[in-house]
């Protein structure tokens, strides 16, 4: 049996072989995810002006209402499109960029590893991805501690997956 101080030489000696290739993947899958951070930050600043909506008259008012429709609707496909995104590519890239850490532990990365998703059962990790999300978000509806204790039962995942892409839901889920 391994002790910590085992663990954590093998751990830094792994780490120094592989460290500036391991940097740049994380700096790159964070830019990469992160990159709509800012510009929504920025959107969500509202002003400081008092508006009053009590001297619209009818006309003015059904415009108000279907200017406030028409944002709606683009934030509704904004979201869609952004849930499409996170599903079909960055959940794929993340396991990816698992895969190549858990590569770097055996010292036989490559950096096409990160990418070994788009070409390994591409479907089955996106639907396994998203239904940990969907099942730790619909847990977390029903109270905050059963979300949390799905979120830790859940956290391996991509782990698992990035290891064996070919399990199945049932598998990798329970």
């Amino acid at each position: 049996m391994w002790n910590r101080q085992e663990l954590k030489s093998n751990a830094r000696i792994m780490l120094k072989a592989n460290y500036l290739k391991i940097v740049i993947v994380s700096v790159v899958f964070a830019l990469l995810t992160s990159s709509g951070y800012q510009s929504a930050k920025g959107a969500a600043k509202g002003s400081d002006a008092d508006i009053s909506l009590s001297h619209l008259t009818d006309i003015q008012w059904s415009l108000v209402m279907a200017a406030f429709v028409g944002i709606m609707g683009v934030v509704i496909i904004a979201f869609l499109v952004n849930v499409l995104i996170a599903v079909f590519v960055w959940n794929p890239l993340s396991v990816g960029c698992i895969k190549y850490f858990i590569d770097c532990r055996y010292g036989n990365a490559e950096w096409k590893d990160i990418l070994f998703v788009f070409r390994n059962n591409y479907v089955n990790v996106c639907v396994n991805i998203f239904l940990k999300q969907l099942f730790t978000f619909l847990w977390c509806l029903l109270l905050i501690v059963p979300g949390i204790v799905k979120a830790y039962e859940y956290m391996m995942v991509p782990y698992i997956l990035a290891e064996n892409p070919d399990m199945s839901r049932e598998e990798v889920l329970h």
